[in-house]
């Protein structure tokens, strides 16, 4: 597996009480997940204006880049990473069918457009939100992929009885999910799903948002800048890197890479941050009500948590083993 920075072997027992916070965060996360799609309904059209088609972090390697360059260099690193370059040229020397993506969480269609544009894979995304379907089928037809990319309103953990993926098991080349598996509240349902839907040899490729391994307490506590983050964002629990490895094994997948980025993303929330001190945000914001100006101000939590290096954000890649594998 490769490594940039440390991924923990085991996850180490909570601190007392913990349990019981996690819990209430949970029950307070799932009460949440209608929220979340009314959110997105609401605010999509204004993240898109802010950011583009990508709602997600930049990831910058070079200062100079744009923000719209660095979301797109984002979706780049991970393709380098997914097996799907050589999943298209295999198709294309055979004769053959286009490599499959399910993107889950796939927002405004970002990702599946640019890999449909880049390397004519067939894309299927699911978002929680009727508004962000409208969204990225409008932004796949005017990016000339309407045929590559088609997209539903559907939960990342019932991914198993949606009527669009009847049929689709073990079939999908790669299953991608970008910054978004850290608002699922039961996540053991969404790894489980994405092993099954993959292909022997397909891959989840992954890019989210972490806590540091080991916090004390302080960070952690009611108050602290994870607590912030959780709740503006509406987030469950948040997860550490050694969690994923868990989840993903537990699901039968083998990680394969991982990186931590916080340095080369962190400069998205200072771009955030001055995006919306424009008043006008403040006064969608006031009319969206506290749930959104709640949100708004988290932007500062999120700033904070990468300075004190307590939030992390990781590209993690897994594989589903072959059957020789296996063996």
């Amino acid at each position: 597996m490769h490594h940039h920075g440390g991924v923990g072997d085991v996850i180490r027992p909570a601190e007392a009480g913990r349990a019981h916070w996690e819990a209430l965060t949970l029950t307070l996360a799932l009460a949440h997940t209608p929220l979340r799609a009314q959110h997105y309904d609401g605010c999509s059209e204004s993240y898109q204006n802010l950011w583009g088609v990508h709602i997600h972090h930049g990831l910058w390697r070079d200062e100079a880049w744009s923000k719209e360059r660095a979301a797109d260099n984002l979706v780049d690193e991970l393709l380098a990473r997914s097996g799907l370059r050589a999943a298209a040229r295999a198709a294309a020397e055979a004769g053959g069918p286009p490599p499959t993506v399910l993107d889950v969480g796939c927002g405004v269609g970002g990702t599946s457009i640019r890999l449909a544009s880049l390397l004519g894979v067939k894309c299927v995304g699911v978002t929680l939100s009727p508004k962000q379907v409208e969204m990225a089928a409008a932004n796949a037809a005017a990016a000339n992929v309407a045929d590559g990319a088609a997209f539903h309103v559907g939960d990342a953990e019932a991914l198993l009885e949606h009527p669009a993926l009847a049929g689709r098991l073990g079939t999908f080349d790669a299953v991608w999910c970008s910054e978004s598996a850290s608002h699922y509240p039961r996540k053991p349902l969404f790894f489980d799903a994405a092993a099954k839907f993959l292909k022997p040899g397909g891959r989840l490729v992954m890019c989210d948002w972490l806590k540091a391994e080991h916090l004390g307490a302080r960070a952690t506590a009611p108050g602290g800048v994870i607590d912030a983050i959780e709740i503006g964002m509406l987030l469950p629990p948040l997860c550490t890197a050694t969690d994923y490895v868990r989840l993903a094994g537990d699901a039968g997948l083998r990680p394969v890479f991982y990186e931590d980025v916080s340095k080369e993303t962190a400069r998205t929330w200072d771009i955030s941050l001055g995006l919306v001190s424009n008043p006008a945000v403040w006064a969608l914001a006031t009319s969206m009500g506290p749930d959104f100006i709640a949100f708004l101000k988290s932007f500062t939590a999120m700033r904070d948590g990468f300075a004190t290096g307590a939030f992390r954000f990781a590209l993690f890649v897994c594989e589903k083993p072959t059957a020789e594998q296996l063996e």
